[in-house]
């Protein structure tokens, strides 16, 4: 979703990216695992939710200059970690970051940016 509102000469953005809830129970077929000293451990097969926020306010001077000031993933929200299946067959149960390109692996940051309109 992204909002943009323009008065006069300023503009103003919110962007919101939402990415819902996926898991792997049918690529893995299982919620534990056995680890090396014989235990049964939970994997997680969950990705959450997750939202970004995008907030910016740009100035656009008669001479066709447009200033633009924001803050992208204004909550530093971080991609949710799951358990990951190996190539092999194993299984990784401290919890990878879900490695997809939806999500923000940068974190928050702010940003100056300054455009020539011709």
């Amino acid at each position: 979703m992204y909002l943009t509102l323009e008065v006069n000469d300023w503009s103003f953005f919110y962007g919101m990216n939402y990415i819902g809830e996926t898991d792997n129970f049918a690529g893995s077929g299982r919620t534990t695992v056995t680890n090396a000293e014989g235990e049964q451990v939970n994997i997680d097969l969950v990705a959450e939710a997750t939202t970004y926020h995008s907030l910016s306010a740009a100035y656009n001077f008669e001479s066709g200059l447009v200033a633009r000031v924001g803050v992208a993933n204004l909550l530093d929200e971080e991609p949710p970690r799951m358990t990951s299946l190996g190539t092999a067959n194993e299984v990784d149960v401290l919890g990878e970051v879900a490695f997809y390109s939806q999500y923000d692996w940068l974190g928050r940051r702010f940003f100056v940016n300054l455009t020539m309109d011709f």
